[in-house]
């Protein structure tokens, strides 16, 4: 922050700029008053007046009005600052005779008494050459301000001491972003001092030590670089690392507790080899429109007793205690031959599929349904089948038909009509029948 500020001499140099760096003040308002201070000081000579005289009571402290035809400045009041007395008495002279004479002279520096009394700096500052390396100190395990500053403690303080609260540098630091990473109590960091000023510490680095060791042996693992964090309070780490060695190169992530991610726009993943994922307990996955994947070679997918949920509408369910074992190979529409896709479904034991309101099921060429023991089909208000050309029905035993209302049985002009009240109607053209015996009980 520049402050500045301009004097009031009124002769020909009066104006000359002088650069005072660094300022030392944390405020613009602070800043004009300490620039003030410094444009006195700068003045202090230029507003000093020498005078001689031999006025024995003159001293410095005092307040003189000067008087007087030739003297600039009459009636001005002034301020003594200093006085030099000289006093030579020729009574105590050697050689010749004596004499009662004496002399006295004084000098004197006055300022008028409305200026300001600003002395200049001639105190040394003290200045610190180089770098130290110091211990961070505190309470816990993290002592940091609202400015994520420490405490540390250098290697010559007493034991009980510690420096003021020290500025911590920072790969970025930006307004409400950038990076911050705090040195942890009983580290070993690096302190500069701002223009060598002792009361500008600010911390460079940190570095290990014989206590501190690195997070991987070295050199045996020399071509790694880590970062690896430590749980506050409690046994774990966080760790980023890169192996760098050719033919082994790898980028290694470990969390401790929980892993997320948030992409607001798009997320490309390239595998060019082979990935594998080990989930513990549960994975659960929200897509808000589509999803589709296409598969080369096959696909296998176990699932235990659990749901399998596919799509919106649709619904896979196991409702049993063993395994359900799911095996499928498909290639999606699109891909290299969408003619040779096949899906295939094995189910260990039971397999229970429940639709709420409509199922449609298309096969383009042909199909085949073979249960092993029995097989049931219950339709709650009406059933229709319809063939193309010709249906054959093949049954190794009885087939037993119980109806509640009719039976009608229609081929062309020829009709069969069965009812429940024992009717029975036979309707052709021409009805031929042929048997050994023929009863008829009207």
């Amino acid at each position: 922050m520049e402050v500045d500020r301009l004097g009031d001499a009124a002769h020909a140099q009066g104006q000359i700029e002088s650069f005072d760096w660094p300022g030392d003040y944390p405020a613009q308002d602070v800043g004009k008053i300490v620039a003030g201070l410094r444009t006195s000081q700068e003045r202090g000579a230029d507003r000093r007046n020498r005078a001689v005289g031999d006025c024995l009571s003159l001293r410095s402290g005092k307040r003189v009005t000067l008087s007087g035809d030739r003297i600039p400045g009459t009636g001005e009041s002034y301020l003594c600052l200093s006085a030099s007395h000289h006093f030579v008495s020729e009574a105590y002279g050697s050689g010749g005779q004596g004499s009662d004479g004496y002399a006295f002279t004084g000098s004197y520096v006055l300022m008028p008494d409305t200026a300001p009394m600003a002395p200049p700096r001639r105190t040394h500052v003290p200045v610190v050459h180089g770098p130290q390396t110091a211990m961070v100190v505190g309470e816990g395990e993290i002592d940091c301000d609202e400015y994520g500053r420490i405490l540390v403690r250098f290697h010559w303080d007493l034991d009980a001491a510690h420096s003021m609260r020290c500025r911590v540098t920072q790969n970025w630091a930006g307004a409400g972003w950038g990076g911050m990473v705090i040195p942890r109590i009983g580290m070993e960091v690096v302190v500069e001092f701002l223009e060598g000023d002792p009361d500008k510490p600010i911390v460079t680095g940190c570095v290990y030590n014989g206590k501190n060791k690195v997070p991987y042996e070295l050199p045996k693992h020399k071509t790694k670089a880590v970062f690896r964090s430590d749980t506050h309070q409690g046994q774990g780490f966080n760790e980023i690392s890169f192996e760098d060695q050719a033919g082994r190169e790898r980028i290694y992530l470990h969390a401790q507790h929980d892993h997320e991610v948030h992409v607001q726009n798009n997320h490309a993943k390239r595998v060019d080899v082979s990935e594998v994922e080990s989930i513990g307990n549960s994975k659960y996955s929200e897509i808000g429109m589509d999803f589709s994947f296409q598969i080369g070679g096959n696909a296998t997918t176990e699932v235990g007793a659990a749901d399998v949920q596919l799509g919106a509408t649709r619904a896979l369910a196991a409702f049993d205690d063993g395994p359900l074992r799911l095996a499928y190979e498909a290639t999606l529409p699109g891909g290299p031959d969408p003619s040779r896709g096949h899906y295939k479904l094995i189910v260990a034991q039971s397999r229970t599929e429940a639709i709420g309101t409509q199922s449609t099921t298309r096969v383009g060429d042909s199909g085949t349904l073979a249960v092993g023991t029995s097989y049931a089909v219950n339709v709650g208000s009406r059933m229709s089948v319809t063939t193309g050309t010709d249906s054959f029905e093949t049954v190794g035993g009885g087939r037993y038909f119980h109806v509640t209302k009719e039976i009608d049985l229609r081929c062309g002009a020829s009709r069969l009509l069965l009812k429940s009240n024992g009717e029975i109607e036979l309707t052709g053209v021409h009805i031929k029948l042929s048997a050994d015996n023929i009863d008829l009980n009207e």
